[in-house]
């Protein structure tokens, strides 16, 4: 049997613009805005878990990922989305320490 496109049949075709094998991959959806030398913003976050403003340099990218050409080693972590909104930390109280409740204010 052959493999001729007859009428009614349908095909798709993929063409390769361009590749990179070994290429550090990071979802669009984790980059900001790219300035006009391709320097796009990312949300890193460090050693203590606290995201910091990092610079990465783009290569190729596709609708759903791009590639890391510097400013990211593999193993990182980048925040997707918006960054959480901390509103304080809260220590704990430590041993022999009292925990004086708040008293509510008065309804009026």
């Amino acid at each position: 049997g052959g493999h001729e496109l007859m009428s009614g049949m349908s095909t798709q075709v993929q063409f390769v613009v361009a590749q990179a094998h070994n290429a550090l991959l990071l979802p669009v959806a984790a980059l900001g805005v790219a300035d006009a030398d391709g320097v796009c913003s990312v949300s890193v976050l460090d050693a203590q878990r606290r995201p910091s403003a990092r610079k990465l340099k783009i290569g190729l990218r596709n609708g759903r990922e791009v590639q890391v050409l510097s400013g990211l080693a593999e193993g990182e972590q980048v925040l997707v989305g918006p960054l959480p909104v901390v509103i304080a930390p809260v220590a704990a109280p430590g041993p022999g320490r009292a925990v004086k409740p708040a008293r509510p204010a008065p309804a009026r």
